[in-house]
């Protein structure tokens, strides 16, 4: 007995060979003969006839003689007659998509409706009873059935018009040719259209392709219905041109729907042509292949994306057969070993693996053939122009049905990782070499405060070792216990904050050393953040030695202040008491020369005369050194001063004579100075040009530069010149180029005076000179003015 499986499979075999028989030919007889022939005996059919709808009734197109049957051909004229008067709604429709048997309200006739086609069968009475299931099956046998009768009777029709109708010659053929195109494309979209693209048939798959009504098709020019996206007129004329020629073309083209989307269709255009051959116009299936599209532009955009991120990823990626050639690299392949693609193919790549890592090479690959894969190898390669790179490698092997067939390499070159691994190395060493020879304590601490690294000088200054302080906490050793609770502080408010009152600042304050002595030092201290981790480097200078010079300083300071007034007192006392007598001898000299001019001789009266010069000389000299005392007594005494109006004012009160000319340079600037100072310095560079000009006609100017922080004055004369090993002595205090000279009433004081004015207020004092050609005297004023 067979199980159920088994049956189901004979079934299904039975099945597949009644469809052989269904199709055979187009004669109608014939074609119902042949599945009549297989179908009948087997299933106890003793009749079975084809009929089709006719209008409003159900009339009879077909009646085949009965198949070894014991009725009478009464019996089946009977049956035939009830089935001409068989009303529409007679016929029993089990669901929306299939026609299937249902009784005839007769003992063993059955009956099949497909569109307009009607098989009726008659069981021998002593016929089992179709089951469910063989009616489920026998559903797409007789529609199969029924289509190749359709084609049948559509094929008859077409022979009878031919010889009813020779002038409906082209539409029996159009239709014919439709049947069997559409026989063939079952799925697909089928359009026709005439030599002007104008559509003249379309089937039902054209609507849900489309969106279009069949109405909206019909008569429409196709191109302009359809929209085919970048189908220009050369692309339709080149399309016409084939269909006059009776070839056929396939193409992918997008169109636009009813509702504006998009859609891909495969077009496969034939000619269509008439009985007599002659084209008359273009059958077209339709299909849309959309989604097939859409999925093969993906794949095809995936893989050039991943072309795209191979060719272009950082790393070097090389295809290596399992002998060990080159097979296939990447871009960045080629430009780490410096050959192309071309050159890299099959070549060896023991070739271009450093000959010192050889060795280390094969036990990876050997890894390579037992794990299948490897990484973190690093060693160096060859490139084409012989310089050795440093790379690390990623190994993944190929296998092929169990068998190593090659492996995929991700090279990347570290070259510069490791340079730079070597630079911070070698950095770290000088780091640690310079802070172990600073002069300063270098200490570092933790977030924790604990120290972290101390150097030799800490050592020295502290008294402790490297090993007794690390790891420890710094306040235990060094922070004297009054300043330990403000820096446990001062660290929490920093990690707080992110600020601390002491960082990045340069600080006194004391410190404590092994054997317990508070001495004094000076901190930085520079908190810094690497990898996250926050750590604190003190920069520590014992400034013992410095508080006592400093303090020795300030003693000498105080005893320079002293040293300074009761010198000023002397000028002062020096400068009344000599005064008086001074004073004295003039007017006796005066008394002498008016009293006694007739009495002495020309060479007495010359000796008199010269003593009111040396008087006159001695008073200067005395008001020069009292002078002196006084320039620093109004140095931070300044106001805005003008100096086009100060120069204007000083050069009138020195009245030039007329051989004299001077001249001053337009738009000075304004100045912060004391006034009556600035007005010494001019005044006193002025008048030594006027008085030592010795040609005819004197020129004396004024000029002025900007320089970014100051303001620089030059005073040229066409004087006589000095020599240059004059230059520095001319500025000291009593002293003249010739002090044998009385030519001149020079005390040696007035550019001393200048020096220390300029020089007091911020500003130089200088001078350029050729002997015979003039001098140049310049000093500088600073924008911003000097206390």
């Amino acid at each position: 007995m067979y199980s159920e499986g088994s049956k189901i499979a004979s079934e299904l075999a039975e099945l597949y060979e009644f469809s052989l028989n269904i199709g055979t030919s187009l004669v109608a007889a014939k074609n119902a003969n042949s599945f009549f022939s297989s179908f009948a005996p087997r299933k106890n059919i003793k009749h079975i006839s084809v009929w089709q709808k006719k209008g409003e009734s159900v009339e009879l197109k077909e009646l085949f003689p009965k198949l070894q049957s014991t009725e009478s051909p009464g019996d089946t004229s009977a049956i035939c007659k009830k089935c001409s008067t068989l009303a529409e709604d007679q016929i029993h429709q089990i669901d929306a998509e299939y026609f299937c048997i249902a009784n005839l309200n007769a003992p063993f006739v059955w009956i099949y409706y497909y569109e307009d086609i009607l098989l009726v069968f008659v069981q021998n009475e002593t016929a089992d009873e179709f089951t469910k299931r063989e009616k489920a099956q026998f559903v797409t046998l007789f529609r199969k059935f029924s289509i190749s009768m359709k084609a049948c009777f559509a094929h008859q029709a077409s022979l009878d018009e031919v010889l009813k109708r020779q002038l409906a010659e082209y539409k029996l053929f159009e239709r014919e040719s439709l049947f069997r195109f559409g026989a063939n494309s079952l799925t697909e979209g089928i359009v026709v259209t005439n030599l002007k693209n104008k559509i003249t048939y379309v089937n039902k798959a054209m609507s849900s392709i489309t969106g279009y009504h069949k109405d909206e098709m019909m008569g429409a020019i196709a191109y302009k219905l359809f929209q085919p996206i970048g189908f220009d007129s050369k692309a339709r004329e080149a399309v016409y041109n084939k269909v006059i020629q009776g070839k056929s073309g396939t193409y992918k083209i997008e169109q636009i729907k009813k509702d504006k989307t998009k859609y891909w269709v495969r077009l496969e255009v034939s000619a269509f042509k008439d009985s007599s051959g002659k084209v008359i116009g273009a059958i077209a299936s339709m299909l849309d292949i959309t989604k097939t599209f859409n999925f093969q532009r993906e794949i095809a955009a995936s893989q050039k994306e991943l072309k795209d991120l191979i060719d272009n990823m950082y790393d070097a990626l090389l295809v290596v057969s399992e002998t060990g050639q080159i097979k296939t690299i990447n871009k960045a392949a080629e430009d780490l070993l410096g050959y192309s693609l071309n050159e890299a193919k099959n070549l060896d790549l023991s070739k271009i693996v450093h000959p010192d890592d050889k060795e280390k090479s094969l036990k990876y690959l050997k890894k390579l053939e037992t794990d299948g894969y490897y990484s973190g190898y690093e060693g160096r390669i060859i490139s084409s122009d012989g310089s050795i790179k440093e790379v690390e490698v990623n190994s993944t092997a190929i296998i092929e049905d169990g068998v190593l067939k090659g492996s995929r390499d991700i090279v990347r070159d570290v070259s510069e990782r490791k340079e730079l691994e070597r630079q911070r190395k070698l950095s770290e060493t000088k780091l640690k070499l310079i802070i172990d020879t600073a002069l300063d304590a270098v200490v570092v601490i933790n977030s924790e405060g604990n120290i972290t690294d101390w150097n030799k000088n800490a050592e020295q200054i502290f008294g402790f070792t490297h090993k007794e302080v690390l790891g420890k906490s710094l306040s235990q050793f060094i922070i004297p216990e009054q300043y330990r609770e403000a820096h446990d502080r001062g660290m929490k408010h920093y990690f707080a904050s992110g600020e601390g009152p002491v960082l990045n600042k340069r600080i006194e304050i004391t410190a404590i050393d092994k054997t317990h002595r508070e001495f004094p030092i000076e901190l930085a201290i520079s908190p810094s953040t690497q990898d996250g981790v926050t750590f604190f480097s003190a920069f520590i200078r014992d400034i013992t030695n410095r508080k006592e010079i400093e303090s020795q300083k300030e003693n000498l300071l105080e005893e320079l202040e002293g040293v300074n007034q009761d010198l000023k007192d002397f000028a002062h006392i020096v400068s009344h008491d000599l005064k008086a007598p001074l004073r004295s001898v003039g007017s006796l000299s005066d008394w002498l020369i008016q009293d006694y001019n007739d009495v002495l001789d020309e060479e007495g009266q010359n000796l008199l005369r010269l003593l009111k010069t040396r008087i006159v000389k001695m008073h200067a000299l005395i008001e020069g050194v009292l002078e002196y005392s006084k320039v620093g007594a109004l140095k931070g005494e300044h106001e805005t001063i003008d100096t086009n109006t100060l120069l204007s004012e000083t050069i009138e009160l020195l009245d030039p004579p007329s051989h004299v000319q001077i001249t001053v340079d337009k738009d000075l600037p304004i100045v912060s100075y004391n006034r009556v100072r600035l007005q010494q310095v001019f005044q006193n560079f002025i008048s030594n040009s006027i008085k030592f000009i010795d040609k005819p006609k004197g020129l004396i100017e004024v000029l002025y530069e900007e320089k970014e922080h100051l303001h620089q004055f030059s005073i040229k004369d066409n004087g006589p010149g000095i020599e240059e090993a004059y230059f520095q002595k001319i500025f000291q205090i009593f002293q003249k180029l010739d002090a044998n000279k009385d030519d001149y009433d020079s005390t040696g004081i007035g550019l001393s005076i200048i020096k220390r004015i300029v020089e007091l207020n911020g500003g130089n004092i200088s001078v350029e000179s050729q002997v015979g050609i003039g001098s140049t005297f310049s000093f500088t004023i600073p924008k911003e003015a000097v206390g």
